[in-house]
């Protein structure tokens, strides 16, 4: 087995609720201190990396580590509801902006990251799938330009892709006897 997988093994996954091997996960991480080692830090990596890596670990590598790895708890889709709240007040915009490309993220708070002073939060919130179309219609009357064209860009595909699927779900039925075509809408 390798060193690798190894590593990613003793993640606790989202199932695993065992309250002492998280906190042993959490010392592995080295949490406790203030400049963990390089192998600590490549486990961090791999923990926002690991789909199935606990909540509760998302939580402290969110506390405690550089905000290139914040980013990519931001973003993580079993990053909790609290966590993502305290990432939205984060202070460094790239973090903040992070939180556009989750799933989980309530409409609140997306509101929240359409209001943010710093133009490149409110362009990714702009530019996400994942966003309220109000959010997004508000954004098109945003201060900043690029904001305000990306806002139209993404309502106007969200759209595009709403009657494309419309229209992939519609099918031909034979009427019978006449040869006619009548189609069958599907969903």
């Amino acid at each position: 087995m390798s060193q690798d997988r190894d590593s990613t093994e003793n993640i606790p996954a989202e199932t695993d609720s065992n309250d002492d091997h998280i906190s042993a996960v959490c010392t592995s991480l080295q949490f406790h201190l203030e400049q963990p080692t390089a192998e600590a830090l490549d486990k961090r990596m791999k923990a926002v990396c690991n789909p199935d890596t606990h909540p509760k670990i998302l939580e402290h590598i969110a506390s405690s580590a550089p905000h290139f790895l914040v980013k990519r708890v931001a973003d993580h889709p079993r990053t909790e509801a609290h966590t993502l709240d305290k990432l939205a007040r984060h202070d460094h915009p790239e973090v903040r902006a992070a939180l556009a490309d989750n799933p989980n993220i309530v409409v609140e708070l997306q509101w929240q990251l359409a209001e943010d002073e710093h133009p490149d939060v409110r362009f990714s919130i702009a530019q996400s799938y994942f966003v309220d179309k109000a959010v997004l219609a508000a954004l098109t009357e945003d201060e900043n330009p690029f904001v305000a064209h990306r806002a139209r860009t993404t309502l106007q595909r969200l759209d595009l892709e709403m009657k494309k699927n419309k229209k992939t779900h519609t099918l031909p039925e034979s009427s019978g006897a006449s040869g006619r075509m009548r189609f069958r809408a599907f969903g």
